[in-house]
């Protein structure tokens, strides 16, 4: 066992002298307490594992008011030739005075244990359901506010002004965005530097006839890249930033079958660009990679309105291309 059992006594019952002599034997952290008041008082400033109480003070009004102590301890019933009656309801743990002092010193330390293992089960139980509060988690309320902002996304550039959020939470100076053709040449492309806050400016991208390796980059996959050691794509990450970097991040998703008279499948690539020497850390791939599913479905809603844009825009055009005029007529060939 890890550390000794730290003991209390409560009580002047005869059975708590059995208790008490075997935890001095074998030096276990010991206090006695004539009444609960005390030892409740003093458990604020020095805590123990366990409450060994007498017959006499094993109460519901007692069991209640150890309870709601802040160090609740573990408690353990020192018991005699009879039991109280509420310990035949309750089924405590127990300490009989007829045991060895072996056994009684056993029955401390694993009431010591199992309590402390409680104790780290119900923090990882606090610890998890504060990490799925919207309140306390910054990450969530990150996700949350790139969820509303990409709702109401009708343009590549609003994706990109929503994935600005992301600088609450990972320090990036510029970021791109960068929708591919099937060939993997830039179909468009959207650049926000960090002098520039909120305002983008449409990336003037040098040679866009050129395919660009980002086309094949893993998707949903966070992938680092760095000034000074060739990553994916070698020097092409240049072609997307109008300042000096040092390292970078990029995530690629998916667009599927893109408008009529594109060239194939479509995909889009998100870069975070950092100026200063200091890399990206495996929090900032984890948040990029939270906006993963929020962005890709924002995405898509832009890709189907361009869509369904380019159609009626051809629609338009082709009735507007014809002089003559036009019925629409029923089966009865009678006009509707």
């Amino acid at each position: 066992m890890a550390s000794l059992a730290r003991v209390k006594l409560v009580g002047e019952d005869p059975e708590l002298d059995r208790v008490e002599a075997v935890a001095s034997a074998f030096a276990l952290p010991l206090q006695r307490f004539a009444d609960l008041e005390d030892a409740c008082e003093s458990q604020e400033m020095d805590p123990s594992d366990i409450f060994v109480l007498g017959p006499s003070l094993y109460f519901q009004s007692h069991l209640n008011q150890i309870q709601r102590l802040e160090n609740r301890p573990a408690v353990v019933l020192a018991a005699g030739a009879r039991l109280p009656n509420l310990a035949k309801i309750m089924i405590p743990r127990l300490v009989y005075s007829d045991w060895t002092d072996e056994e009684i010193n056993w029955e401390l330390q694993l009431s010591a244990e199992y309590h402390r293992r409680q104790k780290r089960l119900d923090a990882l139980r606090d610890h998890h359901k504060r990490a799925w509060s919207v309140e306390s988690n910054p990450a969530i309320q990150l996700v949350t506010s790139l969820m509303r902002k990409c709702t109401a996304a009708e343009e590549y550039r609003d994706l990109l002004s929503a994935v600005l959020a992301l600088r609450t939470v990972v320090e990036f100076h510029d970021a791109s965005l960068l929708i591919l053709n099937g060939d993997g040449t830039v179909a468009e492309g959207w650049h926000c530097p960090k002098e520039q806050r909120d305002r983008l400016e449409h990336l003037k991208i040098a040679e866009p006839s050129l395919p660009t390796t980002l086309a094949k980059l893993p998707e949903g996959e966070v992938t680092l890249f760095s000034s000074s050691v060739n990553g994916p794509g070698g020097g092409d990450w240049e072609r997307f930033t109008t300042h000096p970097w040092s390292f970078g991040i990029a995530i690629r998703f998916s667009l599927g079958q893109g408008p009529k008279g594109t060239k194939g499948v479509r995909s889009a690539v998100l870069v975070l660009y950092r100026r200063e020497l200091v890399p990206f850390v495996e929090r900032d791939y984890w948040l990029l990679e939270m906006t993963y599913g929020p962005l890709a479905l924002a995405l898509e809603k832009v890709v189907m309105l361009k869509a369904i844009g380019s159609a009626s825009k051809e629609w338009r055009s082709t009735f507007d291309g014809i002089s003559e005029p036009l019925t629409v007529i029923d089966s009865s060939y009678q006009i509707v």
